[in-house]
């Protein structure tokens, strides 16, 4: 990609991996991996940004470049934990060679910089959370008033069991025992695939929920998403893993305060009086069911959160990235 300036709106820069390179050029050139490489695309651009996931292609492609072309090289981690489950060890050489010819790994998590400057003492390691445009996710929000005051934002998505599980069996377990409070409860929650449909609907059979959860499929462009989310009083989401953090980005631009797990620095920083651990089913539910009680506290949750989310703002990632690459 090449390294300038946006020209139109930071709203166009959504909250995912490609949402960085419109962060610096509001037009940068896309390489697939599929794609024949061409070095020759490369001849204008100043930065190459690669997301490091379990399968070896891109660091195939990743290395090749960096022993052609002196382009800057920056790479984008993908999921920590989930990296050393699904990776295969016939890749392992050819991830390392990527690895090698990279120059700069900006994480997801500030959390886990140390580890990365371990493994690439060569690189320059900094954070780099996807860029969220605040004002206008901001600007999508409902007003208070006009929310339903018994909706409860779940999961999105919703994965229980396998390689990619994130334990939502524990954010399930807390919604029954809330609705032992609140009766007239009801949950959201939202599927990626059909899979994942499957998988819910048989944990809600069995917790004796299924009427209880409105089961939507997870909806694109991002903006029907938020509309369907904006209409909840709170959410809570016990997810377990090394993940960015993305419906708690959101919600804190838009008011709705979650019940979040303090596994990673996103949750913390946003919601760090209603952040606890995954299996803490007790302690979900009574500051939940605070959120619903107590006005004052459910406003001071969302307005802490609002205020935090000014760190993923797109200025304040643009300004990140330029800093951790040295590119002016």
């Amino acid at each position: 990609m090449a390294h300038g300036r946006l020209s139109g709106q930071d709203e166009a820069i959504l909250p995912e991996y490609d949402g960085f390179a419109r962060v610096l050029d509001p037009t940068p050139v896309f390489l697939g991996t599929g794609d024949k490489l061409d070095l020759r695309r490369l001849k204008d651009c100043r930065l190459l940004i690669w997301e490091w996931g379990w399968t070896d292609t891109a660091s195939r492609i990743v290395q090749q470049i960096g022993q052609e072309s002196p382009i800057h090289i920056l790479m984008f981690p993908c999921q920590l934990d989930r990296y050393w489950r699904e990776l295969d060890i016939t890749s392992y050489p050819a991830q390392m060679g990527g690895l090698r010819a990279t120059h700069s790994i900006g994480v997801m998590l500030e959390d886990t910089c140390a580890y990365y400057r371990a493994v690439a003492p060569h690189a320059n390691v900094f954070h780099m959370p996807v860029p969220v445009a605040v004002d206008y996710f901001h600007g999508l929000s409902k007003p208070l008033a006009s929310r339903n005051p018994n909706r409860l934002l779940l999961t999105a998505p919703s994965r229980f069991t396998g390689r990619s599980s994130q334990m939502h069996i524990a954010t399930y377990l807390a919604f029954r025992e809330l609705r032992r409070r609140f009766t007239d409860l009801q949950g959201v929650a939202f599927v990626y695939d059909d899979n994942e449909r499957k998988e819910l609907e048989i944990i809600l059979r069995d917790l004796e929920l299924t009427t209880a959860v409105d089961v939507r499929s997870y909806m694109r462009p991002i903006d029907r998403f938020v509309a369907a989310i904006s209409d909840c009083y709170a959410g809570m989401c016990l997810s377990s893993g090394l993940v960015q953090g993305r419906l708690a980005l959101i919600s804190a631009c838009i008011g709705v305060p979650m019940v979040l797990t303090n596994e990673i620095e996103t949750h913390r920083r946003l919601f760090p009086d209603t952040a606890v651990n995954w299996f803490d089913i007790d302690g979900a539910v009574e500051r939940c069911s605070r959120l619903f009680a107590d006005p004052a506290y459910h406003k001071r949750v969302c307005e802490t959160a609002f205020q935090s989310v000014r760190y993923y703002d797109v200025p304040a990632c643009r300004e990140r990235m330029i800093q951790g690459t040295g590119l002016q």
